[in-house]
């Protein structure tokens, strides 16, 4: 039997009012509840050090803060014990944190704070309870730790949002159906710029929160002396609103307003890192992301916090191109997480597959694919067919997998993640567009173009309904269907990746303008275009062009510079440019062997293409050491699955057939064909182009032998 049972139970949403008294080091509380009623016997106080006491009958007491506290400095909110019968939960300020007012005039420094009863329903009726509520929800979605898939790109995780529903329901005893109904019709009702933006982000109704938060935003800064906390939630929550629009410049200056208002809060350096990081300004987001770590190890965060922040850290030094920097800030945060919960625990799953997905890019493919199975199968503890993380991390070590050249389980792992996404989400989530792009990759690897084409179109649809028809990631799809096309071939095809293209560079233009990454990357996928066409001259002028925008926006040492330098190499060696072509590639290699792992696939793209340049030139004996130095990088990554391996042997064959060797070129040039006869099939024009090699080899041997 329960006790103090309430036929109509009072809504306890309670009002703190906190203001200083006189004598310095003292906040004076007001508690209250939404009627204006005083609420006697309550326990607050702040987090950290201090004497705290209860409500007396007024619904006041003072609580003395902590030696270092002075006026205009933040403190954190806690219920430190409840009247009797009652369990209260704190509900405003929503994040539970305040300014304290200056030491005087105690009847006019003070911050409203509200208390609900926990579990009560009939708080989903009061406009405060709910704010506080969205306010917590939309925080928790921004700042949740979680793994970063290669084709994540700013949407809302809706894994995520379940996770951060649920929890956020629980803390105030209610169900999480309840609480998304009670927002999404209170956004209908409410004539509130600001409660009408968190609804709508809540809802991830993007255009509609930009809207509304910026004229809250606009509305708010008149009031900036009075709403500072105000201003500063609409700015964090505006910052996040246009992020996942895409307006990534625009997400910056947001939350630029927000930390002039409260510039050591570490959650939102950690969110503008991630809008510059998308802007293209990557110093500044590396610059960014390390404020919210120092910010944290100052004021002794949690350490699951750290590990977050390292993971975070960790994310924007790998897309800047610093590996070894990103690695260390992940195995920091993976060692920390294992310390503080366990190693089997949900948490160590995103940073196990964030460090594989490094390894990846290393091109280390045996220590990311051990990684990221661990994830998966700690991720697989859970409900599988409900587990939108799974699905991420599924994709992650299919495209692994791919690249050693098992096709067969990586498709079935990208299957199963669509029927996961799809099941959660839904069949026009732009995660399910990712998933089928990510499969539609590992296809096109094993030369099913029309298949790509198939999938990459339906991901393209996906996104075009579901985020406009000018957004920059419908701009890259754009860009990965004429990629596709290209691979196909035909004159039709050619011409429609053509056009795509263009238009695919009109909305990153408007967007980014000129020079950004994102421009660089389509200019390389027509570099591509124009060399099929055999247009080699026009080819040669964009992959420049694409040079320069990767040498200025990410600095010589990134692995797209060094991509780009080897493929203009590659364009040269086409047009006969050999010197210049091998200045380049030696350049590559340069560079590569400082700033590539040792089992970079990029490192053998360059080593191959050097002794390709070479042997045109009739200088075998400089070649041979090369192209075995590839095959050796490629055999320890991919074993004997890949294609690219195969080329490897190929190259070798030419070099010993130059040399005399007839029966030394055999055995390589065979062994690329039974590598891709087992990758690709026997009826593969790869596999059917060294066959021709074998017997022009057979015959040219057969003539040295009757001479």
């Amino acid at each position: 039997m329960r006790a103090n049972f309430l036929c109509n139970p009072i809504l306890f949403s309670l009002i703190f009012t906190l203001s200083a008294s006189a004598e310095s080091g003292f906040l004076v509380v007001h508690v209250k509840d939404v009627e204006g009623r005083p609420v006697v016997g309550v326990q607050i106080g702040t987090e950290g050090d201090g004497a705290n006491a209860r409500t007396d009958q007024s619904g006041k007491a003072r609580s003395r803060l902590a030696p270092q506290t002075r006026p205009n400095s933040w403190v954190t909110l806690q219920v430190l014990s409840h009247p009797p019968g009652n369990d209260l939960v704190l509900v405003s300020p929503w994040d539970h944190r305040t300014l304290v007012p200056a030491f005087d005039n105690e009847s006019d420094n003070y911050v409203p704070v509200v208390v609900a009863s926990r579990g009560d329903r009939a708080m989903l009726e009061s406009r405060t309870v709910l704010v506080a509520i969205a306010s917590q929800l939309n925080k928790a979605n921004l700042s949740k730790d979680a793994a970063l898939p290669t084709n994540s790109r700013g949407i809302r995780d809706a894994t995520q949002h379940q996770a951060a529903l649920d929890e956020v329901a629980a803390k105030f005893g209610l169900q999480s159906t309840e609480v998304e109904e009670a927002i999404r019709e209170w956004g209908k009702k409410t004539a509130d710029p600001y409660e009408k933006g968190l609804s709508a982000l809540f809802n991830g109704n993007y255009p509609q929160a930009t809207k509304d938060l910026s004229d809250s935003l606009e509305l708010r800064r008149k009031e900036l002396n009075r709403a500072r906390a105000d201003v500063f939630d609409a700015a964090s929550f505006l910052g996040a609103a246009l992020y996942s629009e895409g307006k990534y410049s625009d997400s910056v200056n947001a939350y630029q307003q927000a930390l002039d208002l409260r510039p050591e809060d570490s959650s939102t350096w950690t969110n503008l890192g991630q809008a510059l990081f998308r802007s293209g300004k990557f110093s500044a987001a590396v610059s960014a992301s390390r404020r919210a770590l120092e910010i944290d190890q100052r004021e002794h965060a949690s350490d699951m916090r750290i590990a977050t922040d390292l993971n975070n850290l960790g994310m924007v030094l790998q897309g800047t191109g610093k590996y070894d920097e990103a690695k260390e800030d992940y195995q920091r945060g993976l060692d920390i997480t294992v310390k503080a919960s366990g190693p089997d625990s949900p948490a160590i799953a995103p940073k196990l597959a964030n460090l594989g997905t490094l390894y990846f890019l290393q091109g280390d493919f045996s220590s990311a694919e051990k990684l990221l199975r661990k994830a998966v199968e700690i991720s697989e503890k859970g409900d599988a067919s409900h587990n939108g993380e799974l699905s991420g991390k599924l994709l992650n070590l299919a495209q692994v997998l791919s690249s050693e050249g098992h096709y067969q389980e990586a498709e079935q792992l990208c299957n199963r993640a669509i029927d996961i996404d799809r099941k959660l989400l839904g069949s026009e989530h732009p995660f399910l567009a990712f998933d089928l792009d990510t499969l539609a990759v590992i296809i096109v690897d094993r030369g099913e173009f029309r298949e790509a084409e198939h999938l990459t179109r339906q991901a393209k649809a996906i996104l075009e309904k579901r985020l406009g028809p000018d957004h920059s990631l419908v701009a890259t799809e754009m860009s990965n269907l004429a990629n596709v096309l290209v691979k196909e071939g035909d004159k039709d095809a050619l011409a429609e990746a053509e056009k795509l293209f263009e238009e695919a560079l009109i909305i990153e233009r408007k967007a980014f303008g000129e020079d950004k990454r994102n421009i660089a990357t389509i200019l390389i996928g027509q570099a591509n275009l124009y060399r099929a066409e055999g247009n080699l001259e026009k080819a040669e002028a964009i992959c420049r062009s694409a040079l320069s925008i990767d040498e200025n926006s990410l600095g010589m040492e990134h692995p797209e510079v060094i991509t780009d330098l080897n493929n203009l190499s590659d364009i040269l060696l086409r047009r006969g440019k050999n010197v210049e072509a091998e200045e380049l590639l030696k350049e590559a290699l340069r560079l590569g062997e400082q700033h590539l792992s040792a089992h970079s696939p990029l490192l053998a793209a360059i080593l191959n293409n050097l002794g390709s340049s070479l042997c045109s030139r009739r200088k075998y004996r400089d070649a041979e050491p090369f192209v075995r130095r590839a095959i050796a990088i490629q055999r320890d990554d991919f074993g004997d699955l890949s294609p690219d391996l195969a080329i490897g042997y190929s190259n070798l064959g030419d070099i010993l057939e130059a040399g005399g060797d007839y029966v030394g070129a055999m055995t390589n040039l065979e062994t690329a064909r039974d590598i891709l006869e087992k990758a690709l099939g026997k009826d593969d024009p790869q596999t059917e182009f060294i066959r021709r090699k074998i017997q022009e080899l057979k015959r040219s041997q057969q003539l040295s032998q009757s001479k």
